[in-house]
């Protein structure tokens, strides 16, 4: 189980797979990074505190930059939030995006929609390829960023 809490001060994510304190092997390895919905939960807040299977702290956000953009790709001036998400291309985002993975298929295109701020209805049972096809319509009505097609 991963889970995310979020409050007004601070948010956490708790990192079932990782049961050491290192920043080395677990830590880089867990799932977390690759979870589909845990994109959004760790771009959006500034402060997420990262904790291992004993609740023990492994680090901030703020203190890992250079550790999360070794594992994820993701800029650091992103992740800082020096640079709001929605000025980078639609592309970029889809590329940090494709190496995550999700349980239902259609979550894939699901777990986007913060990423994109657009709103559409999550109809599970669609399948991927139509939820996708549903993302993109609705992120090219939202932006005028052609790299969608890249």
């Amino acid at each position: 189980m991963y889970s995310y809490y979020r409050n007004a001060e601070k948010c956490y994510a708790y990192l079932v797979d990782v049961s050491t304190t290192g920043l080395e092997g677990e830590f880089v390895r867990s799932r977390w990074w690759r979870r589909g919905w845990t994109l959004q939960e760790l771009l959006a807040p500034m402060n997420l505190e990262f904790f291992n299977n004993d609740w023990q702290s492994l680090g901030q956000k703020a203190g890992l930059h250079a550790v999360i953009h070794q594992i994820t790709g993701i800029e650091t001036n992103y992740l800082d939030g020096s640079l709001p998400v929605d000025h980078t291309s639609v592309a970029k985002r889809m590329f940090w995006a494709s190496a995550r993975q999700t349980t239902r298929e259609e979550d894939m295109a699901y777990c986007l929609l913060g990423l994109f701020e657009v709103n559409m209805s999550l109809l599970y049972g669609e399948g991927a390829q139509r939820a996708f096809l549903r993302l993109q319509e609705e992120v090219m009505r939202a932006s005028e960023d052609q790299s969608i097609f890249a």
